[in-house]
């Protein structure tokens, strides 16, 4: 059997039947060629998948990184400490995805050593924020949000009790007509720009 032969039988090219058989594709026949094509396939490595203990690393890396990290508004000693515990926390992370590949005799004790430097690095940052919002530089988002809807219900409150009070001063002649449009206005115009403007209606 040529290769052209094998090339019409098999729709490859002439370079990757010419690449085969220097490889050492049997051109007997057909049948021996193909054998020898299933099997050199099936004795191709397959890519190992990561180690388990790689994984469990990087989980601890990205968990690490991903956690709130809002920086201290002035410096001192929390923000030293935040500084460090990341720095001590990607050096971890380095030695011990170097040496799980390198499968080194002390990775188990590296990825350990990592996941001990990502816990401090989250509860680092957790103190940092509590610290912040103590003194006063970080404010808690639920007591924000209590105050924008206190001051909000008390100017719907307000605005809502208006048409009626001003109607007989605005037009004294025809006081239900002036309460119409002035109520008007609160509902189309005030309560719509109020609600746009409240951060938590607004979408993200």
């Amino acid at each position: 059997m040529t290769q052209k032969q094998y090339r019409i039988h098999s729709g490859l090219s002439k370079g990757q039947v010419s690449k085969l058989v220097k490889r050492g594709m049997p051109l007997d026949s057909l049948e021996a060629a193909d054998r020898w094509r299933g099997a050199t396939a099936r004795r191709q490595p397959r890519p190992a998948p990561p180690p388990p203990a790689a994984a469990a690393v990087e989980t601890a890396h990205r968990q690490a990184q991903s956690a709130p990290s809002t920086p201290p508004a002035s410096g001192g000693p929390a923000g030293e400490a935040l500084q460090r515990a990341e720095q001590i926390e990607r050096a971890a992370y380095a030695l011990a995805i170097r040496s799980l590949r390198e499968k080194a005799a002390d990775a188990g004790k590296l990825v350990s050593v990592h996941a001990t430097a990502a816990q401090n690095l989250i509860r680092t940052r957790q103190e940092v924020l509590a610290i912040e919002q103590q003194e006063g530089r970080l404010l808690a988002v639920g007591w924000v949000r209590k105050i924008i809807s206190d001051h909000d219900g008390a100017l719907v409150t307000i605005v809502k009790t208006m048409p009626r009070s001003l109607a007989g001063r605005i037009a004294p002649h025809d006081p239900e007509h002036a309460e119409r449009e002035l109520d008007r206005w609160v509902q189309e115009e005030f309560l719509k720009v109020l609600y746009r403007s409240n951060p938590w209606n607004s979408p993200t």
